[in-house]
């Protein structure tokens, strides 16, 4: 518009309005606009409300004009947004609602908010896998891109929107009131549980250890895993064609000085097989690690409880805490905005933190027989649980029993450090096995750390965490399954 008046400033005498109000709703705007178009030898004209800017008095009355306007704007913004929060104070969503919820049948004068019945389980199914610890932010996103997670134009998720998604606590049913005022529990249901919310809370603050990435290596699951037994570089592995079209796979070591070992990826991976099922524990070892088990989750179940109690007495703690302060700068005013931003944001990094603990500490009651069970399956059925397997979960499975690489040569698959698993407890006979023993460690001692996500053969996936020590007796055996 002032564009227009400026090219036409000789063609254009008066800029009629219906009203002041109705030009601006803002005082200062209006003289600075109105100052603009004067200067282009244009005045302001109200249809309604005839005013003589030529005169003293005029000029009062448009000045008060422009200020009733703006106080009647800044009127109407104080009422709505006291009833925006008012209506965020009985737990109603009063902007959009996020990814995985949709506007349900109306309430009365309110709409109400229900699970989107397409994405809703795609929303879940992101917060149980990246609570587990297991997979990094891009893993799961692409995990559930596949599953078919949709933004609400129907594009994928970017990046930036999924770890919004993972911070958002609406996916607890809670609603955020205002900074003073804290949060209540919204009147929809709730996508993710407190417990799973606050673990994925604990990933994204680095707060759990995470397990080492490895990647998904297609076609070739012993790719970086099998090394060179010559130099001791990892093989890597391609598609071959040969004269008569067909195509064959092949390991092979990347070491352009060395290229010691080139095998056939279908004879690697029989032979691997064939390692694999050579590895397996004595009864007596597996009953060791049974007792152990069992005795180590009963004394950690009980530190558990009572941190989990003494977690939440502190959490009371600073509710309350939160809550006089709040009375103290609101009602009270004893206490100035910049120490009551101060307080405010410790009380809530703590509560935070507190929350953190409580989601790893209250685990659902574990049938710990069946898990152990499990992990006996496990270790006395490696060879068919790979055959079985995807190749990330294969990928997975041989990491886990041994994260130090394989060394394979002329046939012979043997390890020069730690194999990690079946070196603890002496579960091979010397005679069996070119695997070697932990470096400076006796043979009374071993020692291991493991984190690991095997998918089993039925399509559940169970995560064991452990740390096994042993110097002559069975001194520690930490176990954790999650189901």
């Amino acid at each position: 518009m002032i564009s227009f008046c400026k090219r036409n400033s000789r063609s254009v005498a008066s800029l009629v309005v219906y009203k002041l109000d109705r030009f601006s709703r803002n005082k200062s705007a209006f003289f600075a606009v109105q100052a603009t178009l004067a200067g282009y030898g244009i005045r302001v004209v109200s249809a309604t409300e005839p005013v003589d800017e030529d005169s003293p008095v005029g000029r009062l009355l448009e000045g008060i004009l422009a200020s009733v306007g703006e106080f009647e704007s800044d009127l109407i913004g104080e009422r709505v947004k006291a009833s925006m929060e008012h209506a965020r104070s009985c737990g109603r969503l009063t902007n959009a609602p996020p990814l995985g919820y949709i506007l349900g049948p109306s309430l009365g004068r309110r709409c109400s908010v229900i699970p989107d019945p397409e994405m809703a389980d795609h929303i879940r199914f992101s917060f149980e896998k990246f609570a587990t610890g297991l997979y990094r932010m891009s893993e799961v996103l692409d995990m559930v891109t596949q599953r078919g997670l949709r933004n609400q134009r129907g594009k994928p998720v970017t990046k930036q929107h999924f770890r919004y998604i993972l911070r958002n606590p609406t996916y607890l049913a809670r609603v955020a009131i205002s900074s003073e005022r804290g949060s209540v529990q919204g009147e929809f249901e709730p996508l993710v549980d407190e417990g799973t919310f606050y673990r994925v809370q604990s990933v994204l603050e680095d707060r759990r250890v995470v397990a080492p990435h490895w990647t998904t290596v297609g076609d070739f699951p012993l790719r970086r895993v099998i090394l060179c037994g010559k130099c001791g570089a990892p093989l890597t592995g391609t598609w071959t064609k040969k004269e008569n079209g067909r195509q064959y796979g092949y390991y092979w070591c990347r070491d352009s000085a060395c290229r010691g070992t080139m095998v056939r990826k279908d004879t690697l991976e029989e032979r691997f097989v064939g390692f694999l099922a050579r590895l397996v524990p004595s009864q007596r070892t597996l009953q060791l690690l049974r007792e152990g088990a069992l005795s180590t989750w009963t004394r950690a179940h009980s530190e558990a409880v009572a941190g989990v109690a003494t977690a939440r007495a502190r959490l009371d703690d600073l509710m309350a805490e939160k809550v006089a302060l709040v009375r103290a700068f609101v009602h009270e005013h004893v206490i100035d905005s910049e120490a009551y931003e101060l307080d405010k944001e410790r009380i809530e990094q703590e509560a935070l933190e507190v929350r953190m603990r409580l989601a790893d500490d209250e685990y659902e009651e574990l049938d710990i027989d069946r898990l152990l069970n499990t992990a006996s399956y496990v270790l006395t059925n490696a060879a068919r649980i790979w055959e079985s397997s995807g190749a990330e979960n294969r990928e997975r499975l041989v990491r886990m029993f041994f994260p130090g690489g394989i060394l394979y040569e002329d046939g012979i698959f043997r390890t020069a450090d730690n194999t990690g698993l079946f070196s603890a407890f002496d579960l091979l006979e010397p005679d069996e096995t070119n695997l070697a023993r932990p470096s400076r460690l006796e043979r009374e001692t071993c020692g291991l750390e493991v984190r690991c996500s095997i998918q089993l053969s039925y399509g559940r996936t169970w995560i064991w965490e452990q740390s096994i020590a042993r110097q002559g007796q069975l001194n520690k055996l930490a176990g954790v399954f999650r189901h």
